[in-house]
């Protein structure tokens, strides 16, 4: 058992100011493990937009867990509360306790928290707060990695004990109606990312700053990009061994962008495959995204996926885009917005690679993706908060509302 743990003493003041906030308003919490980098302007925006319906909204986080530290990809904001956390490594497996007391005393009328059956909190919240003041969002089901059907047993089990669910993908909200929750106690509520100001970024940098970022770090010939954590379940491996089989000029240069526990087991596959010179780990960057048009195309070779949210940077910047339709990325491309190949198949993945060396095949991918990507737009989403929220209380009151799907609004 390895113990750790940092963060905010237990007795830090209550959030918000609750006579700023006014008698009326209605209080909400999100409880993060950690705030990923890229969830900071969808937070403000959702902040934004709920105190404007009469909904105060605070966020919390925990000390970032030890399994996706290695990603680097951990965010900050003024807003965000830090509370103190403990964390325990049994048997391999991870127990997280973020201290509650913050939020207890905040006197919320609901809390979100991450379906997640290794955050301890939960249920000490479910005890004392009850179902109807304790939300869950998430992927549904477990897709980054295989668990017993115990544990996946398990996670159901706390979900169903939530008053209602947002979950990240449709697949993801029929899993936990699969599983006995009310379907008219859904939101599929997409992840999502400011396409708008990536796209003015893309549209703003310098042609000498985009080759300066080229010639740093080495790229020529035409590019394919990984964007997101080094994870096993990503199957970077396979988009690798795909690039060692394409020789032809111009040479092929795989870029991978991220951080996590599989660098050195891909350092040393390129080597072994004598695709070194072509392969450049660049670690986590977060000005990534604003030098994506410089590249050819974006993959994403995931065995496993959520609703990824490197997709939909990449699409937002008019790559052209290849994955395995897994988890939310078939609900995000559809059939015709990348190409789709089978997960475990390198040969489909060099031939893949081989097609978007066209650049007729590039551009009409490129346009396809743009479009999609609208389709997530932050604002959409910040914005519906308050009327998904209104629907959730009307639920006790007026009859079961039907199901929500933010992006289609």
């Amino acid at each position: 058992m390895r113990p750790s743990g940092t963060g905010a003493p237990d007795d830090i003041q209550p959030p918000g100011d609750a006579v700023a906030i006014g008698q009326n308003s209605q209080r909400v919490a999100f409880v993060y493990p950690a705030v990923p980098q890229y969830s900071v302007p969808f937070l403000t925006r959702l902040i934004a937009a709920a105190e404007a319906e009469g909904i105060h909204i605070d966020v919390f986080r925990g000390e970032t867990p030890s399994a996706i530290r290695a990603r680097e990809d951990s965010g900050d904001a003024t807003f965000v509360r830090a509370l103190r956390t403990r964390e325990w490594i049994i048997r391999g497996r991870a127990l997280l306790y973020k201290s509650p007391a913050p939020v207890l005393r905040g006197g919320y009328d609901l809390v979100i928290l991450e379906q997640a059956v290794q955050n301890m909190e939960s249920y000490e919240l479910l005890a004392r707060l009850g179902r109807r003041r304790i939300a869950f969002w998430g992927h549904g089901r477990t897709y980054t990695k295989a668990v017993s059907p115990r544990q996946e047993a398990l996670k159901q089990w706390l979900t169903q004990r939530g008053t209602w669910f947002f979950g990240y993908t449709q697949p993801g909200v029929d899993t936990v109606v699969q599983h006995g929750f009310p379907r008219h106690r859904t939101t599929v509520f997409n992840n999502t990312i400011d396409t708008v100001a990536l796209r003015a970024d893309l549209s703003a940098i310098s042609d000498t700053a985009v080759a300066d970022f080229s010639r740093h770090h080495d790229l020529r010939g035409s590019t394919a990009l990984y964007l997101g954590g080094l994870d096993a379940y990503k199957r970077i491996s396979f988009l690798l061994d795909a690039a060692a089989r394409i020789t032809d000029a111009p040479a092929l240069h795989v870029v991978l962008a991220g951080g996590g526990p599989e660098r050195t087991p891909l350092e040393a596959q390129a080597r072994r495959l004598g695709i070194q010179d072509r392969v450049h780990l660049l670690g986590f960057l977060d000005d990534v995204p604003r030098f994506l048009h410089q590249l050819d195309v974006f993959v994403i070779p995931s065995r496993l996926e959520g609703f990824p949210i490197a997709l939909l940077e990449a699409l937002a910047s008019g790559l052209p885009c290849i994955a395995s339709p897994v988890g939310g990325v078939l609900e995000m491309l559809g059939e015709k917005g990348g190409i789709l190949v089978t997960p475990e198949s390198v040969d489909e993945l060099a031939e893949a690679l081989r097609r978007v060396r066209s650049p007729e095949v590039r551009q009409a991918y490129a346009s396809g993706g743009a479009a999609i990507s609208r389709n997530f737009s932050l604002d959409r989403m910040a914005e519906q908060f308050a009327e998904i929220y209104e629907n959730l209380w009307s639920a006790d009151q007026a009859g079961a509302p039907s199901q929500r799907k933010v992006s289609e609004q």
